[in-house]
């Protein structure tokens, strides 16, 4: 298990945010990197292997499980009230396969096996970048939001934003993970 802990800023973000006099966004990404056994002496020992061990219950040959936690605050100056202190952190927990240290790759499927785990790993690593996308324009809806009409207002406002792009994060993983089936089934047919 590996686990990286980085803080973050968005460049063009932290950029936009000091040309508007307002505090560089602060971010937290904690990627947490889980490994299954797998194995066998040929292709059927391999899928046996997965349907063990593998994520969901064997269902999957990797996983990643993405949380996008907005924090921030409010500044009322008696006429406006704007958002402050913007943090969007991401939380990324990911399941990757590897292959059996004390026992050997066979030859007449290494090939397979590393297509599997490059693919495997390249279709997580694609779960995260949406998840990124997704918290840097949560970060910009964020940022230098403000309203006249108070800080519930705002609150109100933003909360039924953000969770409209949740929502639309959610959609997008599954989008995602629909369209890469078909390659994803052709690894271990």
């Amino acid at each position: 298990m590996i686990i990286l802990r980085r803080k973050a800023c968005a460049s063009a973000l932290a950029i936009a945010a000091s040309c508007l006099g307002l505090a560089p966004a602060r971010a937290e990404v904690i990627q947490v990197i889980n490994h299954y056994t797998v194995g066998g002496s040929d292709i059927e020992g391999l899928k046996d292997s997965i349907r063990q061990g593998g994520p969901l219950g064997g269902r999957a040959f990797g996983l990643t499980n993405v949380i996008i936690e907005p924090h921030f605050a409010y500044l009322w100056d008696g006429v406006t009230c704007q958002t402050a202190d913007v943090r969007v952190n991401l939380d990324i927990n990911m399941t990757l396969p590897q292959w059996q240290e004390a026992i050997p790759i066979p030859a007449s499927m290494s090939g397979q096996w590393e297509t599997l785990e490059d693919t495997v790993r390249q279709h997580e690593m694609t779960h995260v970048q949406i998840a990124e996308e997704f918290a840097t324009r949560i970060e910009q809806l964020i940022l230098g939001s403000s309203s006249a009409n108070g800080c519930e207002n705002l609150n109100a406002t933003l909360i039924t934003k953000i969770k409209e792009l949740q929502i639309a994060h959610r959609f997008a993983q599954k989008a995602f993970d629909m369209d890469e089936r078909p390659r994803l089934q052709a690894l271990l047919p």
